[in-house]
């Protein structure tokens, strides 16, 4: 779908919501399973990603293992109105450390991000993705997320903000019969803070991060059940090896 929207030129979609919740429903397991399948495997690669900002939206970070072809969202961090100083010592915090090692870590390198990802990508070379979100490649990321939530090749913990966040994004056909994702701004009923779909940001991130290196860690599974934990084999069993 990605390549035949930005290099074939064929619309994808008349409009409407790039991931629905109907879409996403079967992508959710709770929070306490996904942290049961993350502690069952410490070496699954982990790809991270950040999206930062500064005042009006949110930085948010991400961290996914890779179980075959599935993607589990196993650690987000929002935060509101943090100053560059501590987002730059938790991301190099985060890369140094040795146990649950991040394979590879994705940067929004537009605007705010642009010095912080170059400084990254010196500080931890073959282990940084610079992407530039102002290019083809915003596009190409984001329906690639729509392929992973409508192939169920990722998962993420029951959140309503979450949820809210990844379901805002949507897609409108231009006059030259282009299709681009808009990410709208909103603000939060109950908080009053605003977000960008920040956390999609941070997801669409964390995709790019995960094609673009690493490597396969395959669980051996008898059939599985459908659903989020389906590509585990959640419900029968499993033994797991690594692939080099």
């Amino acid at each position: 779908a990605a390549w035949e929207s930005q290099f074939e030129c064929k619309v994808q979609d008349a409009g409407g919501k790039l991931i629905t919740l109907d879409m996403l429903a079967p992508c959710q397991l709770p929070a306490d399973e996904i942290a049961a399948i993350e502690h069952r495997f410490p070496d699954a690669p982990r790809f991270a990603s950040f999206d930062i900002a500064r005042h009006q939206h949110a930085s948010a970070w991400h961290e996914y293992i890779q179980l075959g072809v599935t993607l589990y969202l196993v650690r987000r961090e929002v935060w509101h109105n943090r100053d560059f100083e501590t987002q730059w010592k938790f991301v190099d915090a985060q890369m140094e450390r040795r146990e649950r090692r991040i394979t590879r870590l994705a940067m929004d390198a537009t605007g705010l991000g642009m010095e912080g990802a170059e400084t990254r990508a010196k500080k931890f070379p073959g282990r940084v993705d610079q992407v530039n979100l102002e290019s083809h490649r915003r596009h190409e990321l984001c329906m690639m997320l729509q392929d992973r939530c409508r192939s169920r090749h990722i998962v993420y913990p029951a959140d309503a903000d979450l949820q809210e966040d990844l379901t805002r994004p949507y897609t409108k056909t231009m006059t030259n019969g282009a299709l681009r994702v808009v990410v709208p701004q909103f603000e939060n009923p109950e908080t009053g803070e605003i977000s960008h779909c920040d956390e999609f940001m941070a997801s669409v991130l964390g995709v790019s991060a995960a094609e673009v290196g690493g490597w396969t860690f395959t669980p051996e599974a008898v059939q599985p059940d459908s659903g989020a934990g389906a590509s585990l084999g959640m419900r029968d069993g499993f033994t797991s090896r690594r692939l080099d």
